[in-house]
């Protein structure tokens, strides 16, 4: 009957071996390839197995595989968020056409012809303009018209305010 081979991983027989630096005692030309070798030898006891090829192409083959996942999300999510930018845009421009279509209502609603038919409605009538002829100036030099002045302006917006002469509906 065969001997099974022993995991050196997993047996508590096994004991590590310490560490020493042999290679201070090599010459130098062969500490680099030595070192390389006990470094070797130190992975396949930690590990259990050296690192084969196909295991670096697996784990290469699936980090390139993660990488262009990651891509790919990314991709999405851009193209999520132009399209949402586009019916931000498309929102915005309506907006802004109700916007103009209010503002030329306004327009046509505060012009002098829909004002004055308005006027009419409310029961006001149009009344032509009073001028009174003076036989003499008001004020005789400017100095007295600058004077003057404000006690005109507190007079004409007094008497400016019109009622209307019939009931409104």
């Amino acid at each position: 009957m065969g001997h099974w081979p022993v995991d050196h991983t997993t047996s508590p027989e096994v004991k590590p071996t310490k560490w020493r630096f042999p290679w201070k005692r090599e010459p130098r030309a062969r500490r680099s390839v030595f070192l390389l070798s006990a470094r070797a030898q130190r992975r396949e006891q930690i590990i259990g197995h050296p690192l084969s090829l196909e295991a670096g192409l697996l784990i290469l083959a699936g980090l390139f595989i993660l990488f262009l996942w990651l891509q790919f999300i990314l991709a999405v999510e851009i193209e999520s968020a132009g399209r949402q930018i586009e019916v931000k845009l498309r929102e915005l421009e309506r907006i802004e056409r109700q916007n103009a279509a209010l503002r030329q209502e306004i327009a046509v609603a505060r012009s002098e012809q829909s004002l004055s038919e308005r006027a009419v409605q409310l029961g006001y009538q149009y009344r032509p303009p009073l001028f009174l002829r003076l036989s003499q100036p008001l004020v005789s030099s400017q100095e007295q018209m600058l004077q003057a002045l404000p006690q005109l302006l507190t007079r004409g917006s007094d008497s400016g305010a019109t009622a209307p002469t019939s009931s409104g509906p």
